[in-house]
């Protein structure tokens, strides 16, 4: 005899104060959200790092391949330019083939993934006990083939309401927020359900999604910042193994065609400890090409310091500007001298300030 769903479909609207997932404001959302997550973190991490390893086995040699054709066709274009005939820039899609079905592959794994995660929140919150992860597989890997079917449908919907305007594809991705739990813990018109659970107190909803939302923002951002300084730390990118090249190349990648782009400070110097030999002697491998096919413009120099002396020395005495601490300054004995050289040297992100006889405090 098989099971009830833990959820009968359909819920009448209103929330019941002993339901252990479902609170009635924003307040007990978070701190119930936050209470499950401290108890379901360790079978969640698991999970993710069980779908993680054939996601990533997909997704990586067809990333290297798209890189590799992403390298020849900004030679070929390079190449074209130099030689004054006209490029072929249908070459960037060369990778595109092998790049799309590994990353719907590793997308579904993923949604897998994330199916599992929310069903041992499920678990969790109703008391099940013993071993999570494998059930919890089990059952996402159930319900996976009908969330296809529903985000499938709910694919033209998006369609129509991003023609439609603005916000109504606002509004519309906002209700479809929750189509994988709904999936997930019930059974019916998924599409309904989410705007039945939507519209049943909006302000709730809007703030929980808008709360989810900047909360995966600020994990993007933090990620991709964190991706960014490890790139250019190490010199990485297909574009050049120069750290300086690469931040220049990136410029160009992320700045809008028939702009400019301004070079100050030391980029145009000789770098004697950099990995590159070219850019020992101050030349850089800056791809030109990619500048040339968006119709940018270049200017460089020394900063302008004396158009805005006045105005800063101004901010330092009013201490709206504390430049030690904006260039993290670090104040050293002089017996300490040489060990600050020798961090300096190695790319320390500080400005050592030696003070023989203490008098800075």
């Amino acid at each position: 005899m098989s099971q009830p769903p833990p959820y009968p479909y359909p819920q009448p609207i209103g929330f019941d104060p002993a339901d252990p997932l479902i609170s009635n404001d924003f307040g007990g959302w978070w701190q119930r959200g936050f209470r499950l997550l401290r108890a379901a973190w360790r079978p969640m991490a698991v999970i993710q790092a069980i779908v993680a390893v054939p996601a990533l086995a997909v997704l990586l040699p067809a990333m290297v391949i798209f890189e590799r054709k992403q390298q020849e066709a900004m030679a070929s274009v390079e190449a074209s330019v130099a030689a004054d005939t006209m490029p072929d820039f249908s070459q960037f899609f060369a990778g595109v083939s092998v790049l799309l079905p590994a990353a719907a592959l590793a997308g579904l794994v993923y949604v897998l993934g994330q199916l599992a995660s929310q069903q041992v929140v499920v678990y969790t919150a109703t008391g099940r006990p013993g071993n999570l992860v494998g059930p919890a597989l089990l059952a996402a890997a159930k319900r996976l083939p009908p969330l296809i079917g529903w985000y499938l449908l709910a694919v033209p919907v998006l369609i129509v309401a991003l023609v439609l305007c603005i916000l109504p594809v606002i509004y519309v991705g906002a209700a479809l927020a929750v189509l994988p739990v709904v999936v997930l813990l019930e059974r019916g018109n998924g599409i309904g359900r989410c705007f039945q659970l939507f519209h049943a107190s909006v302000e709730v909803s809007v703030s929980r999604i808008a709360t989810i939302f900047g909360l995966n923002l600020g994990a993007a951002l933090a990620l991709g910042l964190l991706t960014a300084l490890v790139d250019v730390t190490i010199g990485g990118g297909y574009q050049t193994p120069n750290t300086t090249a690469t931040v220049l190349n990136t410029v160009m990648d992320v700045t809008r065609a028939d702009k400019g782009v301004d070079i100050p400070s030391l980029y145009v110097t000789g770098d004697p400890k950099t990995v590159d030999e070219a850019a020992q002697q101050g030349s850089l491998s800056i791809r030109l090409g990619l500048g040339w096919a968006k119709s940018l413009s270049f200017a460089t120099g020394q900063c302008p310091v004396m158009r805005y002396n006045r105005q800063l020395m101004m901010a330092i005495l009013n201490d709206r500007v504390q430049i030690a601490k904006n260039v993290n300054a670090t104040v050293i004995p002089l017996d300490q001298a040489p060990k600050g050289y020798a961090d300096f040297d190695k790319g320390a992100a500080r400005k050592f300030v030696l003070d023989p006889h203490g008098m800075i405090k």
